[in-house]
């Protein structure tokens, strides 16, 4: 990752990079929230979308010592 850091930086090239912190990963946030959080950052829209489709209909399976259990 520092190479394509140090890539751009040199060559004037722009970057943009995304992370997931799973830190939180089964608190929820309001897709809008989101999605006005990232527009006060001034995200391309094609890239809200793109995010906010990530968690669009989404389940959680947890995986236990008995087995995989279904969300329900």
């Amino acid at each position: 990752m520092n190479d394509i850091i140090e890539d751009a930086r040199e060559n004037g090239k722009k970057l943009w990079m995304v992370t997931q912190d799973m830190m939180k990963a089964y608190d929820s946030v309001s897709l809008e929230s989101l999605q006005l959080a990232l527009r006060r950052l001034d995200i391309p829209e094609k890239f809200i979308l793109w995010i906010t489709g990530l968690f669009k209909d989404r389940q959680i399976s947890v995986i236990t010592a008995f087995g995989l259990i279904q969300p329900s």
